[in-house]
């Protein structure tokens, strides 16, 4: 967690963007009667906020004996009405860390020792503190004063329940008990006390949808407790978003901007008018703003000087005494390098401060800087506007600090329901598509722990978490009989505010795969009456049809819009369907364009999705940017509309979506002698070859050498020798192969296709495959050949690793090349796919020079392994196994081509032929594991419904060939007539530095979501 610096400040600005002050004074919901439990680092129950003293010595001391209870009328108090920690100060599940400290030592104290957890309880149902620091009394209903220190919490008048799960730093995994004692405070088996509503601002990247932790969320939601989950923060890459925020039943939350903030201020001395006023900024946190002493420091003040051309971002170092006494303006430059490096090297030019000119306006994230002498982050405006005064040649004053703190109020109405840059993209299974909905949740402003009164400005899912969790609770308020289905859709229904990707609401309008339905709206939510969710008894609300193979000329799928109307006079909408994102060859169909729901009863209408194989082309969401090679998506989303024929009352949305493609049905089918293996079926060939929004079969041939029995799925503790859930089951290896283009090509390169028996969503995790070399044939592993990817981007790479974990490559240069050998530019079916290719020159491996073993390991972030010709060694380092795999690439024993190239990676029809050349020495002495060594023929990268890789059985000498099909785990075409069945998060740091920790380690939870 990476809080921006210490604030007095209010949180009013999402409370209104989000109606929920409207809700207090029109309707007097302040959601009394109704419990929130903080899932998180607890809660400082001592600021007046939530319903404390105020006391910063009372904390202090609390904290010194944080493990013994709190004194009677302290905690519990009149916000803070119970809770419980379940897990110490000093725990952290986190492996990596130098804390590292796994074992929970739970107690009745769960104050807060890291500031997280009380800013979301401050946001979700603070009471609001006055300008002298007291608390906020003076009710709701008639407004709230606008010279509040810090503003109400969405639901002020809940009750509050601290559930620490954290220690003060680090990541956890005991999230299930606290959602264990959420649903059963009294621990007497009976879950009729369950809380209400429970907010988890936490969450893993990447985690899955069916794991424990999900699930624990979705039986939460069946027993009647409403779980509101952080998205993540881990940008726009597919299926990034964390669990447990893509539990299918859970309500999760991306962020949004309000255009309101209270920053750090800065402003300009000399020349006069340049620009008027405090200006706003973030400074950095590394810098204190007290001495040894305790002393506040002055503020500094000087002359700018601008970085050097060709060095504006300041990642290289700076001549010496080129800033001596000046303040160096640095440009962000995407933060190419992270203001640690800018500022360092500003130390070393002599600067007395740094100021760095941001990307844009919006401030979304703060920067660390140095300790040695401040800095600030400037908005992309005003920096520009100092640059281009530096350059004309004027001399230009700033002055920033301490004294400055809080002082620059920042409100921007063009930057209102602009999408959070950080906010995740969310998974895409069917019947759970992620996220739910949007809140607001950059620069929001909350309670600060230990301060007494005072508060801090943060930006994440984690913000926009509580935001939803409190109008959660307005809605739970109002309608106690509701099922958590009915709220979760009444929020969803309403939630009628577009996200853009421009300022003042232009550009274009983000799916449901980044906001869900909308940017939420209490009133209208409060207003609503009338409940629209796909899959009734589902829980998920989206009709989410997954990812649909097309291997027909035509697959159809449905599904169930449930309208129910809760009020007592007849709903008469227009239905229609409002395309968001568009893709070729696909459609979708309504069952009626008028809906009449009489008061009291429900009514239903059909989404039906049809997709024409032919007509399919790749076509990107027109919000991914799609530059440099990016993989991406084809996909055909927008929302059902229910709009009401009256004009009044809520169109109600319905959030659709599905990722179609076609998918070939080519099966191999060996010669008699085994020299040729023939294709046959129906390829794919959508749009022009190897073409970025063309679909095009593929095909590929490798020597198999390596096969594996299907692993077992865990059925009671969770063990490395079994996969947990099916979405974690592409860590179970069913065959590996490999190639060399050695005959055919000077400059020669190595192969490696491996396939599992379970689909994978996408290949950056939560799956790693490691292929480990012995080139030297002394049986220990010189080079690991794996995969990478660029943060914030989906491009999965290739690398190669030395033992030592060093990157080589050809002339000592790291090799970096894209998984299945291209980039986005051609579509391979990264996605969604149960096999992967791994290519490297034999330039980056100069130590083989001849045969090499190797092995294969998978390993899963939850700590299941499958080996093929690995082991774990004594010192618990994988290491290949005696029996592992060999190969020649320089004399391959069996190559294969096509039309005489390399049979790798070309286009494939009905009819293809591959040549399979033999070389019988080196055949003979290649050696399998697991079983017989032959061909593994990858026979589509858009083969789907009769499995990607076929084996076929090759003698070493002439004789027949036997061919066996290796289906995926989902090998189960979609019938065209009949409907298919149904951590804490913080915002990545704006530079390549600061990130906060990406995936929590095995089993854990990664820290506070921001």
């Amino acid at each position: 967690m990476h809080p921006i610096t210490p604030k007095q400040v209010s949180n009013t600005g999402a409370a209104s963007v989000v109606q929920a002050v409207q809700a207090w004074q029109d309707l007097g919901n302040t959601g009394e009667g109704v419990s929130i439990g903080i899932i998180d680092t607890g809660i400082d129950y001592t600021h007046t906020d939530l319903g404390g003293t105020g006391s910063v010595d009372q904390y202090d001391t609390l904290q010194s004996y944080e493990a013994q209870p709190a004194p009677a009328g302290v905690f519990p108090n009149a916000k803070v009405v119970g809770g419980y920690d379940f897990v110490g100060d000093s725990y952290d599940a986190d492996p990596s860390s130098p804390a590292y400290q796994p074992v929970a030592m739970p107690d009745p104290n769960p104050l807060d020792c890291n500031g997280h957890g009380t800013h979301v309880a401050g946001t979700s149902a603070g009471y609001g503190v006055n300008a002298d620091g007291s608390t906020y009394t003076a009710g709701y209903d008639g407004g709230v004063p606008a010279d509040l220190r810090i503003g109400p919490g969405m639901a002020p008048g809940a009750d509050l329940y601290a559930l620490k799960v954290f220690g003060c730093d680090g990541s956890t995994d005991v999230t299930m008990q606290a959602i264990e004692w959420a649903l059963d405070p009294n621990q007497d088996g009976d879950p009729s006390d369950h809380l209400d509503v429970v907010n988890l601002s936490l969450g893993s990247d990447y985690g899955l949808a069916d794991d424990a932790d999900s699930m624990a969320i979705d039986q939460a939601m069946q027993l009647g407790m409403l779980a509101v989950l952080a998205a993540g923060n881990a940008g726009d890459s597919y299926d990034i978003g964390g669990s447990p925020g893509n539990a299918p039943r859970g309500i999760g939350v991306a962020a949004s901007n309000d255009g309101y903030g209270i920053f750090d201020g800065w402003s300009v001395t000399s020349p006069e008018g340049l620009l008027d006023g405090v200006r706003p900024g973030l400074r950095s946190q590394a810098y204190s703003d007290t001495d040894a002493s305790g002393a506040t420091k002055p503020d500094v003040t000087g002359d700018l000087v601008l970085a050097p051309a060709g060095n504006e971002s300041a990642c290289a170092p700076l001549p010496a005494g080129y800033a001596t006494g000046r303040i160096l303006l640095i440009e962000a430059d995407g933060f190419t390098c992270g203001s640690v490096a800018k500022g360092t090297n500003a130390v070393n030019a002599g600067a007395a401060g740094f100021m760095i000119i941001g990307d844009d306006d919006l401030l979304e994230t703060g920067i660390t800087g140095v300790a040695q002498i401040p800095g600030i982050l400037v908005t992309a405006s005003d920096g520009g506007a100092l640059r281009d005064a530096v350059a004309g040649g004027q001399t230009v004053g700033v002055t920033f600090g301490p004294s400055l703190q809080d002082a620059a109020t920042f409100t921007d109405p063009d930057q209102v329901d602009l999408l959070a840059s950080f906010s995740s993209r969310g998974v895409r299974q069917e019947d759970g598509a992620k996220p739910d909905v949007a809140a607001p949740g950059v620069t929001l402003f909350s309670a600060g722990v230990g301060s007494g009164s005072g508060g801090v400005t943060e930006s994440g899912t984690s913000m926009a978490t509580p935001v939803t969790a409190g109008v959660t609770a307005l809605i739970r308020a109002a309608h106690p009989d509701w099922t958590t289905e009915e709220v979760k859709a009444d929020l969803m229904n309403t939630a009628g505010h577009d996200l853009y990707t421009g300022p003042g609401q232009t550009g274009d309008v983000y799916g449901p795969n980044r906001v869900g339905a909308g940017r939420i709206d209490a009133e209208a939510a409060l207003n609503n009456t009338v409940l629209a969710y796909a899959e009734a008894g589902s829980g998920v609300v989206t009709a989410s049809f997954g990812v649909v193979e097309v291997d027909q000329e035509q697959v159809s799928a449905t599904k169930t819009i449930t309208v129910a109307n809760k009020g007592t006079r007849a709903a008469v909408y227009r239905v229609s369907y409002d395309a968001l994102v568009q893709q070729p060859g696909v459609r979708y169909a309504l069952s009626a364009q008028r809906l009449t729901v009489p008061p009291g009863q429900s009514r239903t209408v059909t989404v039906t999705m049809t997709a024409t194989q032919d007509d399919l082309l790749k076509v990107a969401d027109p919000t991914v940017v799609t530059d440099d090679g990016r993989q991406f998506l084809g996909e055909a989303s927008g929302r059902v509309l229910f709009a009401p024929t009256n004009g009044r009352g809520e169109t109600l949305r319905v959030p659709v979506h599905a990722n179609p493609k076609p998918s070939s049905t080519l099966q191999a089918t060996p010669s008699e002698d085994g020299s040729t293996i023939t294709l046959a079926g129906e390829g794919v060939a959508n749009g022009e070859p190897l073409d970025p929004n063309s679909y095009t079969s593929l095909v590929s041939g490798f020597e198999q050498l390596g096969t594996s029995p299907e692993m077992a799925q865990c059925t009671t503790a969770p063990a490395s020798d079994c996969y947990k859930s099916e979405l974690e089951r592409s860590v179970d290896v069913a065959s590996v192969g490999v190639a060399s283009d050695a005959l055919q090509y000077e400059d020669a390169g190595l192969y490696f296709a491996v396939s599992s028996y379970g689909t994978e969503t996408t290949p950056l995790a939560p799956i790693s495959t490691s292929i480990l070399l012995d080139a030297t044939g002394d049986g220990v592993w010189d080079y690991e050949v794996t995969t990478t990817s660029i943060t914030d981007y989906d491009l999965p790479l290739v690398v190669v690793a030395d033992r030592d974990g060093n990157l080589v490559g050809p002339g000592g240069e790291p090799y970096v090349a894209p998984l299945n050998l291209y980039d986005g530019l051609v579509d391979t079916n990264v996605f969604d796919s149960d096999v992967k290719v791994f290519g490297v020159p034999l330039s980056a491996l100069p130590e083989v020079t001849g045969r090499i073993t190797f092995g294969v390991r998978t390993t899963s972030y939850t700590g299941t392994v499958d080996d093929v010709g690995t082991v774990t060694g004594p010192t618990g380092q994988v290491e290949l196994a005696p029996q592992a795999m060999s190969f020649d690439p320089t004399a391959p024993g069996l190559s294969f081509t096509t039309d005489g190239e390399t049979a790798l990676m070309v286009p494939a029809t009905d009819g293809t032929e591959l040549v399979v050349t033999q070389d019988a020495a080196s055949y003979a002495a290649d050696t399998a594991v697991g079983g017989d060594k032959g061909a593994m023929v990858v026979l589509s990268q858009n083969s789907g419904a009769v499995g990607r890789t076929q084996s076929v059985a090759i003698a070493p000498s002439a004789g027949d060939a036997t061919v066996t099909t290796v289906p995926p785990a989902d090998s189960t075409p979609v019938d065209p007539t009949t409907p298919p069945d149904e951590q804490v998060t913080e915002p990545p740091a704006a530079e390549a530095t600061e990130s906060p920790a990406s995936e929590a380690p095995a089993s854990t939870e990664a820290p506070p979501a921001g």
